[in-house]
């Protein structure tokens, strides 16, 4: 294999960076050059960068003229969703989360187990099935035991900092948007997720039941400060909710923290049980082995995340959770069980990352012409003539971007990479001839030492 090139997007970068890194290193080593960038920085450039392969992350309605634009550039694209494991109503999931025209452009979408995988050729139809390849996805990779000392250094100086903590980690962004909830209405419908009057009393029904579950959780966390004083509790915010919010309302509870950085793994290690409500990372504390707390006053199946409830103690009243964390976990209830290879690939055996370099590695790769190499000089030659104050001017714009946009992505630093990179590298011999260089643009690439 010779100059292939592999474009992979981050868009909520505390989610997705480490693993995604991982995996590109996998790539890297298997004679890929990896770009790596946000979503906007990376599709802003893939008209001039070489012809390759690019990883969407997720194919709604409103992604289709994209992905066509992207395909016309001459790059095969294919597919994850980011949200592809834990989500209520399968009907509304694939109403809003796959497009059947968006998936035209895509040649190979890489599904989370085979669960997803049936409900999205349900969308595209069996004689486009042979697009779907059940690989799991890579941020379960970085949960394996082989990587899991990855973030053990972090999760042992939030034990140091914070004792012995509990951890709550919320799901409210329909109801508590950084952006407000009508502003999060508007990009749904922009995006092509909200595109019919019946998905649009979907979304108000899953808001209003978000709302409620909210104000619970808020109680919730009111009892747990007042009758379990001796215990700290950690709340980690979705990355696109208002945190201030729950600052506020925390504020004078002097045995609760409110924190957003960093992944939510390494939390998830130091904590002594994770507390939620529909969310995805209780799947991957049930995959790390911790324990896991669903809380669930009322339920409502059109709504309900049934996964991410499925996994670990359920409780409906907040006297037996609190009774259960006063006497250290020692309960006798019998813990929920999922079927892992149903939902989760890859979580044994062979990783999700290799299983998808293996798709990839099937693709045609594209020819290099002459245009091509013009077109990317040009480009380059532009971009290296910026002035000061046209980064002043980019700087300025990024502020004026939406609250949530920044929580989740303020952008994907060079160096951060190269410490990543650095931190797979101590704990594998296999990826020490690999680099981190900055591209004209900005990009991070990665790639084996002795590739131009």
């Amino acid at each position: 294999m010779k100059n292939r090139h592999l474009y992979i997007a981050i868009g909520t970068k505390h989610r997705e960076l480490d693993a995604k890194i991982l995996f590109a290193c996998h790539a890297a080593k298997a004679g890929y050059k990896v770009y790596v960038g946000s979503v906007s920085a990376i599709q802003k450039q893939l008209p001039y960068l070489p012809k390759g392969i690019y990883i969407k992350q997720l194919v709604t309605e409103g992604t289709a003229e994209a992905l066509k634009k992207i395909r016309s550039y001459g790059h095969t694209i294919c597919a994850f969703d980011e949200e592809g494991l834990v989500f209520p109503d399968p009907e509304a999931y694939k109403r809003e989360r796959i497009s059947a025209n968006a998936m035209e452009h895509v040649s190979k979408f890489f599904a989370w187990g085979e669960y997803q995988a049936k409900l999205v050729c349900e969308v595209i139809g069996p004689e486009n099935a042979n697009k779907v390849v059940v690989t799991g996805h890579p941020r379960l990779d970085i949960l394996r035991p082989e990587w899991r000392d990855f973030y053990k250094p972090q999760a042992e100086a939030y034990q140091k900092e914070h004792g012995r903590y509990i951890l709550i980690n919320t799901n409210f962004d329909l109801f508590n948007h950084a952006d407000g909830r009508e502003a999060f209405f508007e990009r749904l419908r922009n995006a092509g997720r909200i595109n019919s009057p019946e998905a649009e009393k979907w979304f108000r029904g899953w808001a209003a039941f978000r709302g409620r579950m909210y104000r619970c959780f808020r109680e919730l966390v009111q009892e747990l400060a007042t009758q379990l004083p001796d215990k700290t509790f950690i709340i980690r915010p979705h990355p696109s909710e208002n945190h201030d919010e729950w600052r506020r309302f925390t504020k004078d509870l002097k045995n609760v923290k409110v924190i957003y950085e960093s992944a939510a793994i390494p939390w998830i290690l130091g904590s002594d049980a994770l507390i939620h409500n529909g969310c995805t990372t209780a799947v991957e504390a049930y995959v790390l082995g911790k324990p896991v707390i669903s809380y669930q006053p009322f339920e409502d199946d059109r709504y309900d995340n049934y996964l991410a409830n499925k996994v670990g103690l359920v409780f409906t009243c907040s006297e037996k959770l609190i009774d259960l964390i006063s006497c250290d976990f020692n309960d006798t209830t019998a813990i929920q069980e999922i079927e892992p290879t149903f939902f989760i690939e890859s979580i044994y055996g062979t990783t999700s990352g290799a299983k998808i370099i293996r798709t990839l590695n099937t693709l045609e790769p594209t020819s290099f012409i002459l245009f091509d190499f013009l077109n990317r000089i040009a480009h380059q030659a532009k971009t290296l003539k910026r002035t000061a104050l046209g980064r002043q001017k980019s700087a300025n714009v990024s502020k004026l971007m939406p609250k949530d946009s920044i929580q989740r992505n303020p952008g994907v630093d060079l160096n951060e990479v190269r410490n990543i990179v650095s931190k797979v590298h101590k704990l594998s011999l296999a990826f020490e001839n690999l680099v981190v260089i900055e591209n004209a643009s900005g990009l991070s690439v990665i790639k084996i030492a002795n590739i131009p």
